[in-house]
């Protein structure tokens, strides 16, 4: 399976779907909010995506990001680790509870870094306990 990210200042609607549409990926996952949580793009699930210079519609799927790490730490400083992880568990019970998929992204700079150190909590706790 080919599949990838694309950072939000760099990715381009409809440029950078159609690039990787020829390139053969099959899906993305840049979707979400930078600076919250939640459902970007209003739905759990994968969908077509559209290039709406050509009016067709690609073989690449968006798998819509629900949460990303840079979100609480980066933009929501002042917010607490436990309404953190009340914001992500809440989160996968909707994701659940429409049988959708949660794409969790926890960048790999994150880790071991400073500041960054004291969250890996939340990134161990949620593989360790499968919510997802």
């Amino acid at each position: 399976m080919t599949f990838g990210r694309q950072h939000y200042l760099r990715f381009e609607i409809p440029t950078t779907w159609q690039i990787w549409e020829e390139a053969n990926m099959e899906w993305d996952s840049t979707l979400s909010y930078a600076d919250k949580e939640g459902f970007r793009c209003g739905v759990c699930y994968p969908y077509s995506v559209f290039n709406i210079l050509t009016r067709k519609k690609l073989k690449l799927k968006e798998r819509p990001l629900i949460v990303m790490d840079v979100s609480f730490i980066g933009y929501q400083q002042n917010i607490s680790m436990e309404e953190i992880e009340e914001k992500i568990v809440k989160l996968i019970s909707k994701v659940k509870k429409y049988e959708g998929e949660f794409v969790f992204l926890w960048h790999n700079s994150s880790f071991n870094i400073g500041i960054w150190k004291k969250y890996e909590y939340f990134y161990e706790k949620i593989l360790k306990n499968n919510f997802l």
